[in-house]
């Protein structure tokens, strides 16, 4: 029971040192050798009861034979001894009753010690084979430590290959992560590519409606004819403007135009809706609402104290679908030949 009791010990004390992990593989073969030494020593412990046996028995024969020695030269001094008339021999007389005790005494004995002597040579036989036993398993446990320090470093390889692979798999990973930040980084950049070149092609390519300077015509009451401005709405762009709407007005206003004038809103509402295409023109005309005297036609047809002005607005949308407008307002006059000039009124031309 003790000898299954420490193998037992010592295969449980192996398989959990060898289950630790590579960097303690030094540490494992230490508990290895000592688990085996363990069992070397309780095998040693349980063949001493043989051996003891052994000895027992060689120490009952020299006993025997001290004894059978001693009988017989007791036997021989008493044969040997002489009286003197001063001090005669008596013989000792037994009686046959004590004759017969002393002989079954020793035959008891004798007996005792041959049965004695027989166990202890089967134990010596069982000693032997517990020897023969201990040196295969001794034989066992070495092959097996052999093979679990092949095992540990075995394992302390692999391990070492683990964690050179994680290594490279993080290498990997972050690489990857660089190249996907990377990616988005060209994607966002392409995207934004597109979105310059898209504005680039729709600032190109859009319809970009203006105003240039068109006629006039002024006041002949005789002929009802009330000052009356004309502009030119002309598509500068290489792309149809559509759902073109405007609306305009003329007056006569100071000249020139103070710099906190306010242009009052065209009082129609906006007309057309159509559409324009690249290099086409549209004329835009407003009449003013009354006749003023004549005595004042010639003073505003030059331009003195005050002129003809044209203004307004023009929505559309371009090729793209995205709304416009431009704003305007012009300053009218004739030359002595009756040739209309106009003038641009920078603050309240605008457009996107």
């Amino acid at each position: 029971m003790n000898r299954k009791s420490s193998r037992h010990r010592a295969f449980k004390f192996i398989s959990h040192t060898s289950s630790g992990s590579p960097g303690q593989c030094n540490i494992t073969n230490v508990h290895v050798v000592r688990a085996a030494g363990l069992a070397i020593f309780g095998m040693f412990l349980l063949s001493l009861g043989p051996l003891c046996a052994l000895a027992r028995i060689t120490s009952d024969t020299r006993h025997t034979s001290t004894y059978a020695q001693h009988v017989v030269s007791a036997n021989v001094e008493g044969a040997s001894q002489v009286g003197t008339e001063a001090d005669p021999l008596e013989p000792t007389i037994k009686s046959p009753a004590e004759v017969v005790n002393d002989a079954k005494d020793r035959a008891d004995k004798l007996a005792k010690d041959q049965q004695n002597v027989d166990i202890n040579r089967q134990l010596v036989w069982v000693g032997i084979l517990q020897f023969v036993v201990f040196v295969l398993q001794l034989a066992v446990f070495g092959f097996q430590a052999y093979k679990l320090q092949q095992t540990v470093k075995a394992s302390a390889e692999q391990a070492s290959d683990m964690k050179a692979s994680v290594r490279e798999s993080a290498r990997a990973a972050d690489a990857m992560e660089k190249v996907a930040t990377n990616s988005m980084r060209a994607a966002q950049h392409a995207s934004e590519s597109v979105t310059a070149l898209r504005e680039r092609t729709a600032q190109q390519m859009r319809a970009y409606l203006s105003i240039d300077i068109g006629s006039a015509v002024y006041q002949e009451q005789g002929k009802n004819l009330r000052f009356e401005g004309k502009v030119l709405l002309r598509n500068a762009g290489h792309t149809p403007a559509y759902r073109v709407s405007h609306a305009c007005r003329a007056g006569i206003l100071p000249m020139p135009l103070p710099d906190n004038f306010d242009l009052p809103q065209p009082t129609q509402p906006a007309r057309g809706g159509g559409v324009i295409g690249p290099g086409q023109s549209r004329i835009l005309s407003a009449m003013i609402e009354e006749f003023l005297p004549d005595d004042e036609v010639d003073a505003i047809k030059v331009g003195t104290g005050r002129a003809l002005y044209i203004w307004g607005h023009v929505t559309y949308e371009d090729a793209f679908g995205e709304p416009r407008y431009t704003n305007f307002c012009q300053a009218l006059t004739w030359q002595p030949n009756n040739a209309v000039m106009g003038y641009f009124i920078d603050r309240h031309d605008e457009a996107n």
